[in-house]
């Protein structure tokens, strides 16, 4: 019985020659194809976002809290892309939704920066260096709670988003 030698040698220069092939055709401008229902369904249906934290933190117990926490009806597939940045792709546009208006999100005590993804986008070019937040401002005399007077105030603090007079007594601020 004759055993036939194994082909790694070859095998391993096929590929050093493959790799080759493809770092030339990218240096001379390697033109690949988008597929249209991918783009629509990341731009329309991604987060991605930045836990805002001193150390790295364990992947999976951030998905489990993240899944946890926004209980999501349809669904949501998280995918790591950095260190504490992850991708959100979601199923339904509700559940999308609901989690970009109920921020900001807090993940094992730490802020979840989130951000609309965009499918050409480079997660290293995405800014994480703003985020939103609702401020309660306490004090204010009846006489002054109106929308006039909270814009003024949340002009003050940074770029409004909204503004909430829920109670007597306070005013939001995001």
């Amino acid at each position: 019985m004759e055993l036939s030698k194994p082909v790694a040698e070859n095998s391993l220069e096929n590929l050093v020659q493959l790799t080759q092939r493809l770092w030339q055709a990218s240096g001379d401008g390697l033109e690949l194809e988008e597929v249209a229902e991918i783009v629509r369904a990341l731009n329309e249906l991604t987060l991605v976002g930045k836990i805002v934290a001193d150390r790295v933190l364990n992947k999976h117990a951030v998905r489990n809290t993240i899944i946890r926490s926004w209980n999501p009806k349809f669904g949501v597939t998280i995918s790591d892309l950095d260190d504490n940045i992850f991708l959100f792709k979601f199923k339904s546009e509700i559940d999308l939704r609901r989690i970009w208006n109920g921020e900001p999100w807090t993940i094992m005590g730490n802020h979840l920066n989130l951000k609309k993804w965009h499918a050409d986008a480079n997660v290293n070019d995405i800014d994480f260096s703003h985020s939103c937040f609702w401020i309660r401002i306490y004090g204010v005399p009846l006489t002054m709670q109106n929308n006039a007077n909270g814009e003024r105030i949340g002009k003050l603090l940074g770029h409004l988003l909204e503004l909430d007079m829920r109670e007597e007594g306070a005013l939001y601020f995001r």
